[in-house]
């Protein structure tokens, strides 16, 4: 009996050095030729961004020009006002720089619209605030942030600082809440603040440390909570919150720092994770907190806290040896393959095999003699 069977010759090595160069140069194309992505709200972030570094710069000119002696920040490789002295009279805790260092960057205003746009709030919104002194340079991202979205904020003060944080005493944050205001960079100002400190009175500050704090929340003039137990402390926080939303609904509500009583102390890390935080109002929780009455109540929460872990989860850099410009980073978009252009590389390479391999074109091109045919073997 006969057999046949087909006997398939080799292609031309031309064809192949054809089809490989053009895949290469697609794939180089690809590479290299990829599109940037704006991220959502990118027009709002950029804007909050350019307005946290205009209130930085005003701080930053503030400081050169009345606080005489600055050795610690003129020595440091990144400088800025926003960042505080080692040991003050109103120091409250021992911190370490870096921490303060990673929230100089005005991008992280272009954060805290994400998070406002999460949490749902829309212009007019009004929101509630509660500011320590450790982070000013978060501090002016809320206020950035909120300004370009055009949202009301009743923001209480934790006066006391944590180490090179706002812990100088002639430019504590409420100062620099004024200034800003002073130079109509930000229109949101403070209504109330605490000493701050151990159990939000000043505890482990000396005595003229304490004078220091009343003096500060005396000529910016701010409501006084001078209440000793935690719960009126709570209490006359939550009314003078409701007090100045004037009958209007509070939206959200924005920790920065570990204030004591907005946060409840460590115990909050296991309820509150760094970012937004949607909590059911039936959900158990066992110790009380500014942030625990809002999230009792279904309101959005905002937690500007455990600074590398934030970093983490907003795609912010967790190192800075120079202040970043407005616009900088993922938070604002990223660039991208071009799926046009993989598409359009895709079809040529296919179209291509289909010309060289399954026509007599490859033999016309290359001039081959070699027949690119079966021919059929008995």
């Amino acid at each position: 009996m006969k057999k046949i069977y087909w006997k398939l010759h080799e292609l031309d090595w031309k064809v192949h050095l054809t089809v490989a160069i053009v895949a290469l140069v697609g794939f180089f194309c690809v590479k290299h030729f990829k599109i940037y992505i704006p991220a959502p709200h990118y027009e709002e972030k950029l804007e909050a961004a350019t307005l946290m570094k205009k209130g930085m710069d005003v701080i930053d000119n503030y400081r050169i020009k009345h606080i005489s002696d600055d050795t610690d920040n003129s020595k440091a490789e990144m400088k800025s006002a926003l960042i505080g002295i080692p040991f003050s009279p109103i120091t409250s805790i021992i911190s370490h720089r870096e921490y303060k260092q990673i929230t100089i960057n005005p991008n992280w205003a272009a954060v805290m619209i994400d998070f406002y746009k999460q949490a749902g709030v829309k212009k007019g919104d009004t929101i509630a605030a509660g500011f320590s002194g450790s982070f000013p340079a978060l501090n002016l991202a809320v206020l950035a942030a909120a300004e370009i979205l055009q949202l009301n904020v009743i923001a209480i003060n934790s006066v006391a600082a944590s180490s090179y944080g706002a812990n100088i005493p002639e430019l504590s944050w409420p100062d620099m809440n004024r200034i800003l205001n002073d130079k109509e960079i930000i229109s949101s100002t403070s209504v109330a603040a605490s000493l701050g400190g151990g159990q939000d009175i000043g505890r482990g500050i000396k005595n003229n440390g304490i004078e220091i704090l009343k003096n500060i929340i005396s000529r910016n003039k701010l409501d006084f909570i001078d209440t000793i137990t935690e719960p009126d402390n709570l209490n006359k926080r939550m009314e003078i919150y409701y007090k100045y939303a004037r009958n209007n609904d509070i939206k959200a509500y924005v920790n920065v720092g570990g204030g004591i009583m907005s946060v409840g102390g460590y115990r909050s890390k296991k309820v509150f994770k760094p970012g937004l935080n949607n909590i059911m109002s039936e959900r158990p929780i066992r110790f009380d907190s500014v942030m625990v009455r809002f999230a009792k109540q279904s309101v959005p929460v905002i937690q500007i806290r455990h600074i590398r872990e934030l970093c983490k989860t907003s795609n912010m850099p967790c190192e800075l040896n120079e202040i970043p410009s407005p616009g900088e980073g993922v938070i604002f978009g990223s660039y991208e393959y071009n799926q046009f252009l993989v598409i359009l590389v895709l079809i040529i390479i296919c179209g291509l095999l289909l010309v060289l391999v399954k026509t007599e074109y490859a033999k016309i091109i290359f001039h081959s003699k070699k027949p690119r045919s079966s021919e059929p073997m008995i």
